[in-house]
């Protein structure tokens, strides 16, 4: 018995001794390894940004300013057809020419139609067509005696009021007793007088004012 327990033992000792243990396979390395960073950037210059410019406002000149004072327009009923003239603004042709021009055969002959406003000045019209020797003629003006009180080098020289309208501003300055109106020829949508041809004109809303130039006092 104790053989064979002896037996036993030996053979469980020699298996144990004998026995081969399989390697541990192989997974990989686990232990994490440091990725390879990127270089790093060098700094860069900071970008500067320069403001735009602003836009320049836009001048926005009206065109009435290039043209002379005779052919001066806004609308076309502010145009008139004048013997020798052409096409002129009827207010400026009312203060210096009251009495009309005479001549023959002239901008008001036959087949001439009533003159348009265009671009800021009188246009002459004739058979449907413009008619450019009745268009934008050189200004004449009537040799006239005009009072001192509404004369004028410049228009520096000129005053508006309500009841003289467009005036001489040394002759203004002179008054002791003056009592003025109010509105009149100095109300809303009045502009500053010029001086055209030695005399003080009147202006409201662009056009000559006929009615306050060459005004005496109502009072």
């Amino acid at each position: 018995m104790r053989l064979r327990v002896a037996q036993l033992l030996c053979l469980g000792i020699f298996v144990g001794c004998t026995a081969t243990t399989k390697p541990p396979v192989n997974t990989g390395d686990t232990t994490k390894k440091a990725q390879p960073q990127p270089a790093p950037t060098p700094p860069q210059e900071p970008t500067i940004i320069e403001p735009e410019p602003e836009p320049e406002p836009e001048t926005r000149q009206d065109p009435n300013a290039e043209a002379d004072p005779a052919h001066r327009c806004r609308l076309h009923d502010d145009c008139t057809n004048s013997c020798s003239l052409g096409a002129v603004n009827r207010y400026w042709y009312e203060i210096h020419y009251p009495d009309g021009d005479r001549c023959e055969d002239g901008c008001t002959s036959k087949g001439f139609e009533a003159p348009r406003c265009e671009q800021g000045t009188c246009v002459a019209y004739r058979q449907g067509s413009k008619e450019p020797s009745c268009t934008q003629q050189p200004v004449k003006y009537r040799a006239v005696e005009i009072p001192k009180k509404f004369s004028c080098s410049t228009a520096k020289d000129c005053h508006v009021t309500c009841s003289l309208g467009a005036i001489n501003q040394a002759y203004f300055e002179s008054l002791t007793d003056f009592r003025d109106c109010r509105d009149g020829c100095s109300s809303v949508g009045t502009d500053w007088p010029q001086c055209q041809n030695g005399l003080c004109v009147s202006y409201r809303l662009g056009n000559p004012s006929p009615h306050c130039t060459q005004r005496e006092d109502d009072n």
